[in-house]
């Protein structure tokens, strides 16, 4: 009997080992799925804070329009500018390149304002009524059929419809802090690249049917729309009320 049970245990630790290995013990298992699990449930209380947000909301919105005319005015110079400048595919193609290296200035300088000032708000919604100034200002424009003009006037559109982009990211930073930045600016994307198809597919046919001052008018009409969303936003920049308490604290 004392042989028998000696020959067992061996295989016995064995088949323990092997089942420890399998079938993990409880706590095993919750270390294992605790940060998986933790890190979504962060990501739901976070969307769930950024989806109840008054603030939040009217940002959103308000971005999706400024992107999605963004969108198509990038999308169709060439019909907006070859209507008033016959052939002019190379000038069309310049015209946007203006636009875009603007734009890419635009960025810098806003984000430099901001660094300076701290006036979020302020900054986004003179930005967002700029955008709407120059685009009717380059609807006008290419009427005169002046090539300075144009060039000077897309100038100035690609400054502020690239620069409001950092701007807002920046503002809806400062209205959800302090949840990740990450998510804020991935969800305010959503309705922008949404909005960016339907305003180009809007904008298309309203051209083709009765022009490119009516296609402009209409996107100019947005922004108004988009500006008087921007109004009603509170100034609730958490970010910077932690960032100075934070600096007092340690001058004490």
């Amino acid at each position: 009997m004392s042989h028998f049970t000696h020959t067992q245990s061996p295989y016995s630790t064995q088949d323990t080992n092997i089942a420890l290995a399998i079938r993990p013990c409880p706590s095993q298992a919750q270390l294992r799925s605790s940060p998986k699990d933790g890190t979504i449930k962060e990501f739901l209380l976070s969307l769930k804070r950024l989806l109840t947000s008054i603030d939040y909301h009217l940002l959103l919105w308000s971005f999706g329009i400024n992107y999605g005319v963004l969108t198509a005015v990038c999308t169709l110079p060439n019909q907006f500018i070859l209507s008033h400048f016959p052939g002019g595919q190379e000038f069309a193609g310049h015209v946007c390149l203006t636009i875009i290296v603007a734009g890419m200035l635009g960025a810098v300088v806003f984000g430099v304002l901001l660094d300076k000032t701290h006036k979020y708000k302020e900054t986004t919604l003179g930005v967002y009524i700029l955008t709407m100034v120059s685009l009717v200002g380059f609807t006008f424009i290419l009427g005169t059929k002046s090539t300075i003009l144009v060039y000077l006037t897309a100038a100035a559109l690609g400054v502020f419809l690239g620069g409001y982009i950092p701007v807002a990211y920046e503002l809806g930073a400062e209205l959800t802090y302090p949840l990740s930045e990450g998510t804020v600016t991935g969800v305010m994307l959503i309705p922008g690249s949404a909005l960016g198809i339907l305003f180009t597919t809007a904008t298309t046919a309203v051209l083709e049917r009765w022009g490119d001052v009516a296609a402009n008018m209409v996107m100019c009409g947005a922004l108004v729309l988009g500006a008087g969303l921007t109004a009603g936003i509170s100034r609730n920049y958490y970010r910077l009320r932690a960032n100075t308490l934070l600096g007092s604290s340690s001058k004490e």
